[in-house]
């Protein structure tokens, strides 16, 4: 995502303002999430099993949220 902007920001248009990028930025993150979780693997989910040891990731209490 911020290398298609930033090659867009380069090649095609460097004149965006600052509130665009980052609002292209917001959009391309809200998307990610939203792609995710209708795909069934949040990437939240994701980051927390890497973050946890593999005892704790494989507890049933884990992956549901209460």
């Amino acid at each position: 995502m911020f290398l298609a902007l930033g090659g867009y920001l380069v090649l095609i248009d460097s004149s965006l303002s600052g509130s665009a990028v980052k609002l292209t930025v917001d959009a391309g993150m809200l998307a990610i999430a939203l792609i995710s979780l209708a795909i069934r693997k949040p990437f939240t989910l994701q980051y927390a099993i890497e973050a946890v040891d593999t005892e704790t990731a494989k507890l049933p209490d884990f992956l549901r949220a209460e």
